[in-house]
């Protein structure tokens, strides 16, 4: 139909800006469905429109079926509304989580992620809720179900390196430091210039006690950051030096276990310049600690 409407040059010239929006909206569901579904129907619903209005080719007076039309516009509406609709009830599951009643917040999502299985936050916030009451009872079965869930979410949201850090984070409170290790590593990978992810990996390495291997990811982590900084406007240089200051902070402790003086000088120094910049920052960390 719009392959024919195309072909013969029957169309006005925001058609295949529609076109294009559709096909790029399609590809992202297959990196992350749930954000940007209403998208697609919308242009769907665009291009209907204008094919409503639009004959077949230049010389036909066929036209589209309007009952196609119809049960198309049907069909997008009654998905619209079951994407809206269950995203609508996590609120519900969010707010009860907000007031501490987890049973009735993980009962909500169970529900809504039995009728909208597709969106990767409802199985994440309900394995968060897992972990919470985990926290509070001590009970093994809430910590498993809560990997389960975020196992499932990552199915749904595979280069979300949010997940992968999460779910990272549940196997190293299991004790399982080969998957923990597994997916700290693939949620630096997809972190693109998160460098939180690299600081997750570089601590469970720490924590492990494997130093070079810790050294090896803060190294990289100090790549981007440099690169955000030189990347951000003025405005924000200050915010990014602060938030990153962390992986000086830990790569420092590394030279200092490993016993580097060298290593342990460069990042002193290093974070004695970030102190003097940033006026806040001794507010919130001990000069004494650096040997400063």
């Amino acid at each position: 139909m719009f392959f024919g409407i195309a072909r013969n040059r029957n169309y006005p010239t925001y058609f295949i800006g529609t076109i294009s929006a559709f096909i790029g909206f399609c590809a992202h569901i297959f990196i992350e469905f749930s954000w940007n579904f209403p998208a697609v129907p919308a242009t769907i619903l665009w291009m209907v429109g204008m094919a409503m209005s639009l004959r077949v080719s230049e010389n036909s007076e066929k036209r589209i079926k309007p009952i196609l039309l119809r049960t198309a516009s049907a069909l997008l509406l009654l998905l619209t509304i079951w994407h809206f609709g269950s995203t609508k009830a996590y609120l519900l599951g969010i707010n009860y989580a907000e007031e501490e009643q987890l049973d009735k917040s993980i009962q909500v999502f169970d529900t809504v992620n039995s009728i909208y299985p597709i969106n990767s936050k409802g199985w994440q916030l309900n394995a968060n809720n897992h972990y919470n009451r985990y926290t509070e009872t001590g009970d093994v079965e809430d910590l498993d179900k809560a990997i389960s869930l975020m196992t499932r979410a990552l199915e749904r949201a595979p280069y979300d390196s949010e997940i992968h850090s999460n779910l990272a984070k549940l196997h190293h409170i299991a004790g399982d430091y080969e998957n923990a290790e597994k997916y700290y590593i693939s949620g630096a990978r997809y972190a693109a210039y998160v460098t939180n992810r690299y600081v997750d990996l570089a601590q469970f390495y720490v924590f492990m006690e494997e130093y070079q291997k810790a050294e090896k990811v803060l190294l990289e982590a100090l790549d981007l950051k440099d690169f955000m900084i030189r990347a951000a406007g003025s405005d924000q240089e200050e915010v990014i030096k602060f938030n990153t200051a962390s992986i000086n902070i830990i790569l420092y402790e590394v030279y200092r276990r490993i016993e580097d003086q060298e290593g342990m000088d460069e990042q002193r120094a290093e974070i004695k310049s970030i102190g003097d910049e940033i006026e806040l920052f001794w507010q919130y960390y001990d000069k004494g600690r650096f040997g400063l």
